[in-house]
């Protein structure tokens, strides 16, 4: 065999071996973007029925420049329900700072603007309803 053969089967066998990673990369963004919006919805769900069942105002802030969602009851600090849910890498927030909030005993919700985020899929939007604290995801 002479060189060129010798690595012109080299650069073949490591483009084959290359493809699977591609595609593994591909699968773990799929994924964790899927488990973002699996965490976000149920954390959407615990303030608005924390809300409802015990009578205080809860709130969602949305923050770009800290690449996060922060979830809290309006009252207290240190909320054993108080959380941030960090965005994946791949995933940004298209809106400034935003803040919605579930009014206490109803649930309803006290904004109606549209939150936009950019997955490798595309644009995804989270539109709540105006008043009535349901959502949805498109």
């Amino acid at each position: 065999m002479t060189i060129i053969e010798t690595l012109l089967v080299l650069a073949v066998l490591s483009i084959i071996i290359s493809i699977p990673a591609v595609q593994f990369s591909r699968l773990k963004e799929r994924s964790e973007t899927a488990l973002f919006f699996e965490t976000f919805q149920s954390s959407v769900t615990l303030m608005q029925n924390y809300a409802i069942l015990n009578d205080k105002w809860t709130v969602i802030e949305f923050r770009r420049p800290l690449n996060d969602i922060s979830f809290r009851v309006a009252s207290e600090r240190g909320h054993p329900i108080e959380h941030k849910l960090p965005l994946p890498d791949h995933i940004s927030l298209l809106n400034d700072l935003t803040e919605f909030r579930f009014s206490r005993g109803t649930g309803h919700i006290s904004g109606h603007e549209v939150i936009r985020f950019r997955t490798p899929e595309g644009i995804v939007e989270f539109a709540f309803q105006l008043g009535s604290g349901r959502y949805e995801i498109r």
